[in-house]
Order: structure tokens, then sequence, then C-alpha cells
């Protein structure tokens, strides 16, 4: 009888794991999380890390390079579902998932203050994330082009500020408050439309 080897797909641990490294973000930072928390949270030990990260800084990358990922399928225009509104509220801490998501996301920011790497990584994301809906502004909305550039910064910016802000005073915005800030400022920056499901 022959005992075939075990088939390890590589890729797909290193997504696990990355998994797990944003799990002990979320819970504890990005600076205080040690390789044995991230081991813990994947339920192996730390020796099945050194497998398929060089150190902790390469596990942690991949981390963020996991996020992104989330975040840019979840903005791409093909997939977007429902409204402009509904879009905008898939990065907005409202439930678990979204407030891990916005804890890991915030501490990536900080720790890109002092890593012009991490800082690089997250400029890109930012600017495929403004084309993106600038293109939906332009296919969806009927804007023009450079309409559609300017709007998609100023959508985006205000976003990415009200994340921060429901995320360090969750009592003090809701999932409620947030939604009803995002469809007040889309009404009054791009109108009706932003509110109404794609056909």
């Amino acid at each position: 009888m022959v005992i075939m080897p075990k088939i390890v797909d590589h890729s797909e641990r290193r997504k696990v794991f990355a998994q797990a490294a944003k799990e002990a973000i979320a819970n504890k930072g990005i600076e205080p999380v040690r390789l044995v928390d991230v081991a813990r949270a994947a339920g192996v030990t730390t020796g099945s890390l050194s497998h398929y990260f060089s150190d902790r800084d390469d596990l942690i990358d991949a981390a963020l390079e996991e996020l992104v990922i989330e975040l840019e399928a979840k903005n791409r225009v093909e997939a977007m579902e429902g409204s402009l509104l509904d879009a905008c509220m898939t990065i907005m801490p409202v439930n678990e998932e979204g407030i891990a998501a916005a804890r890991v996301w915030l501490a990536f920011i900080n720790r890109g203050l002092v890593n012009a790497d991490v800082a690089k990584k997250m400029a890109v994301f930012f600017k495929i994330n403004s084309a993106r809906l600038s293109t939906y502004l332009i296919e969806y909305e009927g804007k023009a082009p450079r309409d559609a550039e300017n709007l998609a910064e100023t959508i985006g910016t205000f976003v990415d500020g009200l994340m921060v802000r429901a995320t360090l005073d969750p009592e003090g915005w809701p999932a409620e408050r947030q939604r009803a800030q995002v469809e007040a400022v889309l009404l009054e920056l791009v109108g009706p439309g932003a509110l109404i499901p794609q056909a």
C-alpha cells in the first residue's frame, strides 16, 4: 500500500493565515500582534506559519493584501449589487464583519504613516477605488468624465472619513445613523439615482 503525501494548496494556506492575522489585528492592532496570536487565531503552531511567511512583517503584509483584495472585490463596478448607497455601505462598520474590517483598515492607515511601502499600497488602492467609482458615475449616473472624477474623490473622502468616525465612536454612529448620513450626502452630490438599485 502506497501512502500518498497530503497535498497542500500553498496559496490557500497563506490566505487562511492572512485572514487569521486580520482577526488578530482587529482585536489588538498591528504593533502588539505576535506570531503566536495569529497562530492561535488560525488554530496552528507558530512553526506552521514559518513554512509560509519569512517573518512577522511578511505575514502582516499578506494581511493587508488580503484586505485590499476583499475591498476591491466589493468595489468593482460590475460586482456592485443594489444602489450606490448600498455599495458605499459595504465598507462601513455597521455589523461585526464591517467593524472588524474597519479596525484592520485603520490599523494599516496608522502603519502607513511610518511605512512607505504600506502607504504606497494604500494610495494605489484609493486611486483604483476612485477610478471605479468614477466609472460608475459616468455609466450609471450620466456624469461627464471630469465631473465624475471630482465627485468620486469627494464621495470616497467622505465615506472614508465617516468610516473612521463610526469606528472610533460606535455608540454615536450606529448603523442607522451611518446609512442616513451616507444617503443624505449622496442625494446632495449625485441625486436620487444614487438610491436606486442598478438594473
